[in-house]
């Protein structure tokens, strides 16, 4: 980020949310639509082939927050194996 005299970030940097930002949108209407959508069009785990609970970000929302809308980047999974991913590979 570039230096500025203040010390605060220029405005548009406000706009872009980063990792500290990503869990507010989780809770807004448009994820709790999209996420009935995935799940109605994905509707069994990506692993085990159980019935899907979970829309999954592949490469953690918090790792690239911009990614935190790319449908290709979201997978179908039930609560068991979203539950073992974020023990294992989600870890930072």
């Amino acid at each position: 980020m570039p230096n500025v005299p203040d010390g605060k970030p220029p405005k548009w940097h406000a706009k872009i949310p980063g990792a500290e930002h990503v869990e507010w949108q989780y809770k807004t209407w448009k994820w709790v639509k999209y996420r009935i959508w995935f799940l109605k069009m994905n509707p069994l785990c990506a692993v085990c082939e159980r019935p899907a609970t979970v829309v999954d970000h592949i490469i953690p929302a918090k790792s690239k927050p911009q990614w935190f809308w790319r449908v290709s980047n979201h997978q179908p999974l039930c609560e068991v194996c979203h539950n073992k991913k974020r023990a294992t590979s989600d870890k930072e």
